[in-house]
């Protein structure tokens, strides 16, 4: 179990049995272990559910790490312990399977996927409160082929920053996410089309002025032809944007947390 607080000069290390660190955060952490041992826990009958739960959170994630590997070229603008949101994402979904027993149940993204773009990847700089728009997204009848469009775009007025910025830039990243599945032949959790998230693809716009003048953005990416999506697989949708400054004379520059993203669909 671990406790936080803003750190303020406390002590660091291991001592009395417990880790004393700071998170990226900047929260003081004290984190101890507990529980019963590692051959009570894999032998003892009164902690079945114990070991259910453990074996099916470690499912979660691994899954959760198929959906960073999806976003992975814009998760630099990810804010904060977005993990834990997604491991909780992926548990809800995991909560939602009838079909298999207790131990079992596996991460069916491909029957949720509307949960997905719940997701918050940034509690710094809220998706929806920087682009004011709801971003049009058009998919090919495969899915091969994933268009985002914001016709007559007019950044001054539909891009809100905390600070006075120069430059904006999207960048649109589509995914393969696949459904996490218990396999009963290999007793263990498999991802129903291994590798697929090795399949993303990203495209990455020009950097803008910040202008009055409307501007028609259209970002379009597609997989290969030897690489569409399966039936069961879910196609995410990746929308970044980067907020650029003019440091040097002739230069745009980015900063980090100078920028927000979101999965704008699940398809």
């Amino acid at each position: 179990m671990a406790k936080g607080i803003k750190y303020t000069n406390q002590p660091l290390g291991t001592f009395d049995g417990l880790c004393h660190y700071v998170d990226k955060n900047g929260f003081y952490i004290v984190k101890g272990k507990g529980g019963a041992k590692g051959s009570v826990m894999k032998n003892n009958p009164d902690l079945i559910r114990t070991r259910e739960n453990y074996t099916e959170y470690g499912i979660c994630a691994k899954w959760t790490h198929l959906v960073r590997m999806n976003l992975s070229d814009i998760v630099h603008l990810c804010y904060n312990n977005y993990t834990s949101w997604i491991n909780q994402m992926g548990k809800n979904i995991q909560k939602m399977d009838t079909e298999d027993l207790r131990g079992h149940r596996g991460v069916k993204s491909s029957q949720h996927k509307s949960l997905l773009t719940s997701l918050n990847f940034n509690e710094q700089h809220l998706f929806k409160h920087v682009l004011t728009r709801e971003p049009e997204v058009v998919v090919s009848e495969d899915r091969k082929t994933i268009t985002v469009n914001m016709p007559q775009f007019v950044s001054n007025n539909e891009l809100i920053w905390p600070r006075p910025f120069l430059y904006y830039r999207f960048t649109l990243q589509i995914g393969q996410l696949s459904d996490y599945l218990w396999d009963d032949e290999g007793v263990k959790f498999t991802p129903e089309y291994p590798n697929a998230e090795d399949n993303r693809i990203v495209i990455r716009g020009d950097w803008m002025s910040k202008s009055t003048n409307p501007l028609d953005i259209s970002l379009t990416a597609s997989f290969a032809e030897t690489k569409l999506p399966a039936e069961n697989i879910t196609v995410t949708v990746g929308l970044g944007i980067e907020i650029g400054s003019n440091e040097a004379p002739g230069t745009i520059s980015f900063s980090k947390g100078d920028g927000t993203m979101a999965l704008i669909a699940c398809l």
